[in-house]
């Protein structure tokens, strides 16, 4: 596959560099800080999604993969100016030879309801948070922008990520445990993905959408 992976030096996107590193698939990878991103048989491409580089497309990527996305608001800003408006800069620029995006996204996106005993694409949209009703927008446009290509587009919507890297799930349930404290009343069940694995599905699920015969838009 011609692969533009964008988000690499996060944590789910340096396990998908990880699987990617065996030269397999051409692949370049945006990073705002060239020095923090390295991978065999990767290319670098410095930029951001403020700033999208040409050249991040010049191999003509077949599948996008899109985890440049704002998880903490640290500086105060909000999360619109990056999930939302970065990912309508990149849908913009996106080539003709683009017909997979693959979106990081979260579980986040269905609220607080019980989400059991229900097929996952028949939950309703109900973000609860600033940081929520980000993804669910990203999502939105990019879903769009699926169906006005004839693109395939999927939303990866995980609960917990866990595995090498991990900054921040699973210190915090330390945290939590350490002050006395549970998360949830003991009957919630919570879904859990190693973080190498997660990025295994990812790509497995690049190769099946893009060898599908038909275009296919999907959550």
């Amino acid at each position: 596959m011609r692969i533009a992976l964008l988000g690499g030096t996060g944590f789910v996107g340096q396990a998908l560099l990880r699987a990617l590193s065996g030269g397999e698939h051409e692949v370049r990878a945006l990073a705002r800080d060239p020095s923090r991103l390295s991978a065999p048989g990767v290319e670098v491409v410095p930029g951001s999604l403020e700033e999208l580089p040409a050249a991040l497309f010049a191999h003509e990527p077949e599948v996008v993969i899109h985890f440049a996305t704002k998880q903490v608001d640290q500086d105060g800003s909000g999360f619109q100016a990056t999930n939302v408006a970065g990912s309508e800069r990149l849908l913009a620029a996106l080539p003709e030879s683009a017909r997979v995006v693959l979106y990081g996204s979260s579980l986040s996106v269905y609220g607080q309801g019980p989400q059991r005993g229900e097929r996952e694409q028949e939950l309703p949209i109900r973000p609860a948070t600033a940081l929520a009703r980000s993804r669910a927008a990203a999502e939105e446009r990019i879903l769009a922008w699926a169906e006005a290509r004839g693109a395939s587009a999927h939303c990866l919507r995980p609960r917990f990520v866990l595995g090498r890297g991990d900054r921040f799930t699973l210190p915090g349930l330390r945290r939590l445990t350490a002050q006395g404290r549970t998360l949830g009343s003991g009957a919630q069940r919570f879904s859990v993905i190693d973080v190498d694995d997660y990025a295994a599905l990812i790509l497995a699920l690049a190769a099946e959408a893009l060898a599908a015969s038909e275009p296919r838009r999907g959550g």
